[in-house]
């Protein structure tokens, strides 16, 4: 099943609005905003239901407040035939939908949303909200084009296609603002971190920050308590678990196993470097010493009169 990558991106003259106070209704606006557009075009376009998986980022390469969405769509739609088997309507090759419109859309969609939460009071004026006129807010974002970004497999016969995009893709399900290996050095009060320039071709770059300027910078990204930020939608969602089994059986592509991942593995794909290696020299690999445990029973009476630290003990 071929998989194709968009990225719906939004207007950085919300970020006052989100800053405010306003996270979770507008990253659920934009969810809804980009899947309902996305399932319109499915429908429209190759008569039947896609499988989309959506992922919430909200930072750029400079961790500033930058939100967009990633999402992995299927390269067809599941529908029925006039008597009423499933049917599967592939796209065309190089191409899933007029990217232009898309964007087009799905900006209508998110304004027409932003303004119905203003109407029915689910917008709060706390802070930098407090300043925002919604209206004339989103006057001005439906004057804009809004950027589409769309990655879609060439080659469904081949690697070359949809496993690079699937690479693309998951390149970014569980990416947190800044990964540890991007920060150069910590000295004093200041933090030096790697970024990618993108108006500058991708030029590798080196950004200094005052501690505080960079906590703050991070912090902007955490979400609101128990957010879902990777959400599953159409043949990729639970419930259609019955169509995503017809759907295999008509590409004839049975259900992938489950792999086998060790704990490092599993790490060293979360967090993107191999996690024995020494964070100072960058070559050495660091060796377990011991583990530490509980402080149970007795011992804790003697170690509290002796003003020892409770929070552990050796056990190797």
């Amino acid at each position: 099943m071929c998989n194709n990558s968009i990225v719906f991106t939004t207007d950085h003259a919300l970020n006052a609005l989100v800053a405010g106070g306003n996270d979770r209704v507008i990253y659920d606006l934009l969810f809804r905003a980009a899947t309902e557009t996305l399932k319109a075009y499915g429908q429209r376009e190759l008569g039947g239901e896609l499988g989309i998986t959506a992922v919430l980022h909200t930072w750029g390469q400079q961790l500033p407040r930058h939100i967009h969405l990633h999402t992995l769509v299927t390269g067809g739609a599941l529908g029925r035939t006039a008597d009423g088997r499933y049917r599967w309507q592939a796209s065309k090759a190089s191409y899933l939908f007029d990217i232009v419109a898309v964007a087009a859309t799905f900006r209508d969609k998110f304004c027409d949303g932003l303004l119905a939460l203003h109407t029915q009071g689910q917008l709060v004026a706390y802070g930098s909200a407090a300043e925002v006129e919604v209206p004339a807010l989103v006057a001005g974002l439906r004057a804009k084009k809004w950027e589409v970004f769309a990655r879609v497999a060439r080659d469904r016969e081949t690697d070359g296609g949809a496993a690079k995009v699937l690479d693309y893709f998951g390149r970014y399900v569980n990416r947190v603002a800044i990964a540890n290996y991007r920060i150069v050095e910590i000295r004093g009060r200041q933090v030096s971190f790697r970024y990618y320039d993108n108006p500058a071709g991708g030029a590798e770059k080196v950004l200094t920050l005052d501690a505080v300027e960079f906590i703050r910078r991070f912090m902007q990204h955490v979400l609101p308590p128990g957010y879902m930020r990777i959400r599953h939608y159409g043949l990729h969602h639970n419930r259609k678990r019955a169509q995503l089994a017809a759907a295999r059986a008509l590409l004839h592509a049975p259900e992938p196993a489950a792999p086998t991942l060790t704990l490092h593995g599993w790490l060293t794909e979360i967090l993107g470097v191999d996690p024995r290696q020494c964070p100072y020299c960058e070559t050495g690999e660091l060796v377990r010493l011991g583990q530490f445990g509980p402080v149970t029973g007795w011992k804790t009476v003697g170690m509290q009169l002796l003003g020892l630290d409770l929070r552990g003990r050796a056990v190797c």
